[in-house]
């Protein structure tokens, strides 16, 4: 029991704020609020710029001599000033205003400080010409209207001689009643709010809404009665979407009013009595002024008030982006070219060019109808990548263009509405475009140097021999290598785009390809060789196949050419060959894809007898020849390796003829023993 009552007197000692206070007690009945605080003054050594508001939520009338204000430091956690109001009744939903300096306050938040001046010597009430309390923590003499306000603005009792702290970016405010040190309101922040901006947090018939950043409001009950979220202005609309605050409130009535201010008027265009979230108005005026007023009343009386003045945008003339030249060649200069496609000049002035990095350039003079006019920016164009905005007077983008990888020596240029790097530089004239890759067929791009384009099949695909592989079109192919690892197959349609090298043999090294449908490349034909030195062609021919250190050779016209295939073994003699005919380190290269280019002769021929059936003689050949070949298809279905008898290769006797000569003795043995099992075993 004793454990127990000390751990409830610990809890309780724990639990309490660290005050200076002896008692503290929070109040179940909430007078007078905090609604909003400016915690910045208007420089950060000075604190005539902050401010306090209250508001008195009840339905009753509040004495304010019953009340104090104090802030507490975060540096040592005490209390460092404590200051009371007056003897002052405050009426229900009226507003209380704390400020170091009255005239400091006046004049930031733009009162007409010579109409207050007037009405006050003219015996008027500044709490009635305010519509609220206002209270001074000091006072600001340094001029004759500082000392005039200072002297109608009442001060509060400070006890502590101390100023009330609030602190920028870590402060804490409590507002309690004098006698009892009943705490009825405090709040707190521990960020730095800008000097134009407030905390608010509105309060209306004891309820109590969320505090948020805005604007500063003095002396409205309802600060962020709606809150503007965005805004769109464009030549004949505006739109304008709200956060509306206070939609738990009923029967306040609402108004919203659009009027046209331009050149002095004040004219109503628009009025409506509710306020949603959304606002649009169509069909104004091009690059006019306009004013939307937006108000809240509860008896009769402005609780909030919103106003925004905005100019519709003017409609400029459309001008073009049409030429870049970001890498010039030696001795020549960057350029961007515009055009103008209307029909009468336009006017420079107030336009503007823009980079990918923010960088602007001011345009000036004018540039004619239906022309071009070049200008040098005084910011760099990136080579490897790039952003151009061309701006109008109201900084709306009128044109742009990308790019990355900028050609040495190439311009980007607009042409029949598409951009593309072009050879050709067209500055002040209509862009005429010789593409970075140029057209060619298969047998043109073989004659020159450059880059170009080619469209054909594959004939060779890659990895079948080497990386490189063979394109054709027609009776023509060409050698395409690559540094990367393709998957092409033989009968594909590709356009190819990259440079051509001329070497031994003229190859094309590949930048880029698409595939194509079939349809769109022309087939590929097996001509006769003519001329072997025209290489990369696909020939037909028909030769005699002869080996040679393990390699298999023909010639024609006395050059020997080397027979090179991808996946079967070639036989020596008289055969009809196709194939693309290159070149490699030592020989000329005939290179052979598949089996069925190659046609042996004796393979072909057969001699009938004269009435029409084969002689023994041909049957005992026809036979050895069936061997043969059946031998022959085994060899290249399983790859039997070559037999080391090298008279059996000489007379081209495989193993498997041997087997069918032997089939008829072993079948007969067969037969034999199964008889003399039944007739002496059964």
């Amino acid at each position: 029991m004793k454990w127990g009552l000390f751990l409830l007197i610990l809890a309780t000692l724990l639990l309490l704020p660290n005050f200076s206070f002896a008692k503290i007690n929070f109040s179940t009945s909430q007078n007078l609020l905090i609604q909003e605080i400016k915690t910045e003054g208007i420089s950060a050594s000075s604190h005539y710029g902050e401010w306090i508001e209250i508001t008195n939520s009840s339905n009753n009338a509040v004495n304010l001599a019953d009340f104090c204000l104090v802030s507490k430091k975060e540096t040592n956690n005490t209390l460092a000033s404590y200051n009371c109001f007056p003897v002052v009744n405050v009426l229900p939903q009226e507003i209380i205003i704390v400020t170091y300096s009255g005239y400091d306050f006046l004049q930031d938040n733009q009162f007409d400080l010579d109409a207050l001046k007037d009405a006050l010597n003219s015996g008027d009430n500044l709490t009635d010409l305010l519509g609220g309390y206002l209270f001074e923590l000091g006072d600001n003499t340094s001029s004759v209207d500082a000392s005039f306000f200072s002297q109608k603005i009442p001060n509060l009792l400070n006890i502590s001689k101390s100023r009330l702290y609030l602190g920028d970016d870590n402060g804490e405010i409590f507002l309690f009643k004098k006698n009892t040190q009943e705490i009825i309101d405090q709040t707190s922040w521990l960020e730095e709010i800008d000097k134009d901006k407030s905390l608010v947090r509105p309060v209306y018939n004891s309820e109590i809404f969320p505090w948020e950043i805005t604007t500063p409001s003095p002396f409205k009950i309802f600060p962020l009665f709606v809150k503007l979220e965005t805004a769109n202005i464009t030549y004949t609309e505006a739109s304008f979407q709200f956060k509306k605050i206070f939609d738990p409130l009923i029967n306040v009535p609402e108004k919203i009013s659009l009027f046209e201010i331009e050149g002095g008027k004040n004219e109503l265009i628009r009025e409506e009595n509710s306020i949603s979230e959304n606002i649009n108005y169509s069909n104004l005026f091009e690059d006019t002024s306009y004013r939307l007023n937006i108000e809240a009343k509860i008896s009769e009386k402005i609780i909030f008030s919103l106003e925004i003045n905005f100019q519709t945008l003017k409609h400029f003339p459309k001008l073009l982006l049409n030429e870049l030249y970001p890498d010039p060649k030696t001795g020549e200069d960057e350029f961007i070219e515009l055009y103008n496609p209307n029909n009468f000049p336009v006017d420079l002035n107030s336009w503007s060019l823009k980079d990918k990095a923010n960088n602007s350039f001011s345009l000036s003079g004018q540039i004619q109808a239906q022309d071009f006019l070049i200008v040098y920016p005084t910011f760099a164009l990136n080579n490897d990548e790039e952003k151009i905005f061309l701006l109008d007077p109201a900084l709306f983008i009128q044109d742009q263009v990308n790019y990355i990888n900028a050609l040495d020596g190439y311009s980007y240029s607009l042409f029949e509405n598409i951009w593309q790097w072009s050879r050709l530089i067209t500055p002040n004239a209509k862009n005429q475009i010789i593409p970075l890759y140029l057209p060619e067929t298969v047998d043109s791009a073989k004659q020159i140097e450059d880059k170009v384009q080619v469209k054909g099949k594959i004939v060779i695909p890659p990895q079948s021999f080497a990386s490189y592989f063979y394109l054709g079109e027609g009776s023509s192919a060409l050698k395409i290598e690559s540094t990367n690892k393709l998957n092409f197959k033989e009968g594909e349609c590709l356009l190819i785009y990259g440079e051509i090298k001329q070497e031994k043999e003229p190859y094309l090294s590949l930048e880029n390809y698409k595939i194509l449908p079939s349809s769109s490349c022309l087939n590929i034909n097996f001509s006769q060789i003519e001329n072997f030195h025209n290489l990369a062609q696909l020939i037909s021919t028909e030769a005699d196949i002869f080996s040679e250190g393990g390699s298999y050779f023909i010639n024609f016209e006395g050059t020997k050419i080397k027979l090179r295939t991808s996946s079967f073994k070639l036989q020596k003699g008289k055969a009809k060959i196709k194939g693309v005919l290159g070149f490699g380190a030592k020989y000329y290269q005939l290179f052979i894809l598949k089996s069925d280019w190659v046609e042996y002769e004796s393979l072909s021929k057969k001699t009938p007898s004269p009435n029409g059936k084969l002689t023994k003689n041909q049957s005992q050949k026809q036979a050895s020849l069936n061997a043969f070949n059946l031998g022959q298809i085994k060899s290249q279905v399983y790859n039997y390796q070559d037999f080391s008898d090298q008279r059996l290769k000489e007379e081209n006797y495989p193993v498997s003829s041997y087997v069918i000569w032997l089939a008829p003795y072993y079948l007969g043995i067969l037969i034999f023993g199964s008889l003399a099992k039944i007739l002496f075993f059964a």
